[in-house]
């Protein structure tokens, strides 16, 4: 946003996360990370139910979009998947992380036929549902694989269907969270 004050015209200041550059490189010291975790920790003893909450939240959002979508319409339910998304890694969810970003992009390619949309929305939803009801904190293993798998074959049904060419892959993503052998 151009600035009219002491810098002179044609000034840019830039935003906040822009100047985060600034940090490139910094070294953080253990208690810096130790007071980072108790904080987060502290967030979930106090909100034991945030995450499923939220996928409540995105549930009713869904539930409440009409028959005829449009990006207004989608705009709520949008707005909680990327949430969660930036919830998920913070409490060592990353699977709901990738998921969220997943359906983030899903409601932004373009199509709104919810005819062609609902079952992909719903198999994000559910695969939300039971990531974050049994706890299944870091990559899951095997099963983070399946599930990521499953949803895969979701959106590359979806993309096939809206005549779209990529493919999915979120079987990638979970793959490189599981542990090196």
């Amino acid at each position: 946003m151009a600035s009219s004050s002491s810098q002179g015209r044609g000034y840019v200041e830039l935003p906040a996360r822009a100047r985060l550059a600034e940090f490139a490189g910094t070294e953080f010291d253990s208690n810096t990370f130790s007071r980072a975790e108790s904080a987060v920790a502290k967030i979930l003893e106090r909100y034991p139910t945030l995450l499923a909450d939220e996928v409540s939240k995105l549930v009713a959002a869904w539930e409440a979009a009409p028959q005829q979508l449009t990006s207004d319409a989608v705009a709520p339910v949008f707005s909680i998947a990327h949430e969660i998304a930036g919830y998920g890694e913070t409490f060592g969810y990353p699977l709901v992380t990738i998921f969220g970003r997943s359906l983030c992009r899903l409601l932004t390619m373009g199509d709104l036929n919810r005819q062609h949309m609902g079952t992909v929305v719903d198999a994000h939803i559910a695969t939300l549902r039971v990531i974050v009801r049994d706890r299944m904190q870091g990559s899951a293993g095997a099963l983070g694989l399946q599930l990521a798998s499953s949803l895969d074959q979701a959106i590359d049904k979806f993309n096939l269907a809206a005549g779209h060419e990529n493919k999915a892959r979120l079987s990638d993503e979970v793959a490189a969270l599981q542990p090196k052998k």
